[in-house]
């Protein structure tokens, strides 16, 4: 069963996502180490929000941005990672930003 999903649907989809990329960048493929994934991307966009609240915890003694920032760096990651790709793509990083923005404010 596995084998033949494997065959059928993510070969040949892996087949065109290479050829496009191949198409795109003249005949050259990136490497991984020049392509982060959506889940680098967005760890390091969160955990950078982290840090700087625990900055602003240890320098101010105050707890209250937190909501703020735990909440409101979801909108940001949506929207920094929203893409080109589909309408329903980009229409699900806005919902989810506004959402954030919602729980945050």
């Amino acid at each position: 069963m596995l084998h033949s999903v494997l065959r059928h649907r993510i070969a040949p989809a892996a087949t065109r996502i290479m050829m496009a990329s191949t198409a795109a960048g003249a005949g050259r493929i990136p490497s991984p180490q020049m392509m982060a994934s959506p889940l680098t991307s967005s760890a390091a966009i969160i955990g950078g929000a982290n840090a700087m609240g625990f900055g602003f915890s240890l320098a101010t003694g105050s707890h209250y941005h937190l909501d703020l920032i735990g909440t409101g760096i979801f909108a940001v990651v949506a929207l920094a990672l929203r893409g080109p790709g589909e309408l329903r793509q980009r229409l699900s990083a806005y919902a989810v930003a506004a959402w954030a923005t919602k729980l945050a404010g």
